[in-house]
């Protein structure tokens, strides 16, 4: 060790101690000289004698620096400022390089920016890896579906793999005021030992107690408190008023976490036993058929999930039998929290693995192009690697040397393909995509992304590299020497330079294919006949319930609403429905034909919706069959 930092003093000592040794050996010159001339040389006689009698200056010289420093760490310093210099004496051919490789990088970072945003972060919470999410299965039904209140009360009673589970209810739009105008926000219903099961701490204040489930308390999102509350920190044990109703402050959720579920924009969480008296309509809880609770649990220390899913499947197969009416063939799925859905996992893993594919494309067709480049500038400085083999250089220096300046553009390309991917991801997350529910589809740059840029720079710069260098060190001595093409070879008609342009021209063909194809789609999907006529037709989103607004109030409201906005300058009617078109916010509701058997097989099922008169009229749908709707 004490060798070790001796060696690293007069390493980082530099010029100092270059200096020391060039006086030390100029004075042994001087006293050797000094014996010469006394022994009756001339004084350039004696001083050529001394240089003889040390071994030669230089080579004392390197001799001292292979002694006191690292000499492969030196030699790779040197060769890398050599090459540095090189490229800035072509700026304008190091310029297309770089840009070339940084368009690459940055398509690529910027998709490994989603991947990284929605398959790898993990859940900010504590231990993230022993926490999981449980959904319901049901044989040959696509996965998968939320848990009923009597099932997850048998799970969380009876699973010994898990050391705590907790539920929540997904989605609660409500309207907050207090600190300005009432604004719509969404949130959720919680199991009081929500935030203990998932290890979340509070920035302030604290979660719910076990005493809490029935008691008007709330949590708030951290961007909710600083947003709405201008991040007043004397809010814990005021009031806010949530849809009409007061609710006292306990605690505030850290920014990072939204919810379980990564892509929800949740902003505040209250008990679940709450939940009924902010949500019209809310499902039965004592029913096995109503599906709308999820369900996270933390594993016990020293459980596998291989153990928790056996025991999952002995409870299903245990409900099954218990009770065949609701939970015939049922069974569990579980995976690690904050994972994408199971039902989205699979599309959204093809869409970005498609998009990786691209990206990765596009930047072998740069790479191609700045191997060219590499080639030209090798077949430029044919005389001089041809120079430096004829002095003695190894063919494996001139490789190096020549597969550094190819890393230090793509290192630099790297550089300009994040600061790309930067511009990009902040463009991307601006851009607001039409959801009934409140999503959060904001990316950015992280440790990761910046990790896979550097790796896919260097190895994209050995690759490129590769080629041109293995060529440049194997010149044809006597024709470089002569000024001739070095990398020419006689009777050789298909050189790698040919190989990759077809390469890059092939990649080309396949890309603008692709595109033609995508832009096909999109053309074709926006000349789709969707049953009405979208054209000047605006959609206002609102739900008065949110509000405190009864029923009769809600229906006064709705009709006063139509009346002033048909009223409008350039409207020509407006009309009100429960679901917006193509909105994906469908129901299945049942009903029977009067005087006729009311038994579960007579029953029909259908999407029903609820309109005001004139809504066909509005949206330009042809009624089939001659039936006449009311005016």
């Amino acid at each position: 060790m004490r060798k070790l930092r001796a060696l690293w003093f007069r390493l980082l000592r530099g010029r100092p101690g270059e200096d020391e040794f060039e006086s030390e050996l100029e004075s042994h010159v001087a006293m050797h000289t000094e014996d010469g001339m006394r022994a009756g040389l001339s004084a350039d006689e004696a001083r050529r004698q001394a240089l003889i009698r040390l071994g030669g200056a230089e080579q004392t010289r390197q001799a001292y620096r292979e002694r006191r420093g690292l000499p492969w760490f030196e030699s790779l310093l040197r060769d890398l400022r050599y090459g540095v210099r090189t490229l800035a004496k072509h700026p304008a051919v190091t310029a297309i390089a770089i840009l070339s490789i940084g368009l690459g990088i940055g398509a690529n970072a910027t998709i490994f920016s989603m991947v990284s945003r929605f398959v790898l972060r993990p859940l900010p919470v504590g231990d993230p890896s022993t926490l999981l999410t449980i959904s319901t299965t049901r044989k040959g039904d696509r996965c998968c579906n939320h848990f009923p209140n009597p099932v997850f009360e048998d799970v969380r009673d009876q699973a010994r793999s898990f050391s705590s589970m907790a539920a929540y209810y997904e989605l609660i739009p409500a309207s907050i005021s207090g600190g300005g105008e009432p604004q719509r926000v969404w949130g959720q219903g919680v199991t009081t030992n929500f935030f203990d099961v998932i290890e979340l701490p509070m920035v302030l204040g604290h979660g719910f107690n076990k005493s809490d489930d029935s008691a008007p308390v709330i949590v708030l999102g951290q961007n909710l408190w600083r947003q709405r509350f201008n991040g007043d920190a004397s809010i814990l044990g005021k009031t806010v008023l949530l849809s009409g109703r007061n609710f006292t402050v306990v605690g505030i959720a850290p920014a990072a976490f939204r919810s379980v579920d990564q892509i929800l924009n949740t902003e505040f969480w209250v008990p679940l036993g709450m939940a009924p008296q902010l949500v019209p309509n809310f499902p039965p809880q004592d029913s096995r058929e109503f599906h709308w609770l999820s369900v996270v649990g933390r594993m016990r220390p020293g459980i596998s999930r291989t153990e928790v899913e056996a025991e999952l499947n002995t409870l299903a197969d245990r409900y099954s039998h218990s009770f065949p009416a609701t939970d015939k063939d049922s069974g569990f799925h579980v995976e690690l929290a904050g994972a994408l859905p199971p039902s989205m996992k699979s599309p959204i893993l093809l869409f970005l693995s498609a998009l990786l594919v691209i990206a990765l494309l596009v930047l072998s067709i740069a790479g191609a192009n700045v191997a060219n480049l590499l080639f030209a500038q090798a077949a430029v400085r044919q005389r001089e690697m041809a120079v430096r083999l004829a002095l003695g250089a190894t063919r494996a220096r001139l490789r190096r040397q020549m597969l550094l300046e190819s890393i230090v553009i793509a290192i630099a390309g790297g550089m300009l393909g994040v600061m790309l991917s930067l511009a990009a991801t902040q463009g991307l997350s601006s851009v607001h995509f039409p959801a009934p529910v409140p999503l959060d589809l904001s990316i950015g740059v992280d440790g990761r992304v910046l990790w896979f840029s550097f790796l896919l720079s260097l190895v994209s710069g050995v690759l490129l590299g590769l080629a041109p260098a293995w060529a440049a060190s194997r010149p044809m001595l006597t024709n470089a020497l002569k000024g001739e093409d070095a990398l020419a070879r006689p009777g050789r008609r298909w050189t790698l330079r040919n190989a990759l342009v077809v390469g890059q021209i092939a990649m080309s063909v396949v890309l603008l294919s692709v595109t033609v194809l995508f832009l096909r789609s999109l053309e074709s999907a926006a000349s789709i006949n969707i049953g009405f006529r979208p054209h000047g037709v605006l959609i206002l989103s609102l739900d008065p319930r949110v509000h405190g607004f009864s029923p009769g109030k809600t229906t006064a409201f709705l009709k006063q609403l139509r009346e002033r906005v048909s009223a409008l300058p350039g409207v020509d009617s407006a009309v009100c429905t429960d679901v917006a078109p193509l909105s994906g916010g469908n129901r299945s509701d049942g009903f029977t034909v009067a005087g006729q058997s009311t038994k579960s097989d007579a029953m029909i099922f259908a999407d029903l919706y609820m309109v005001t008169p004139g809504y066909f009229t509005t949206l330009g749908i042809a009624q089939l069959g001659g039936a006449r709707f009311w005016r």
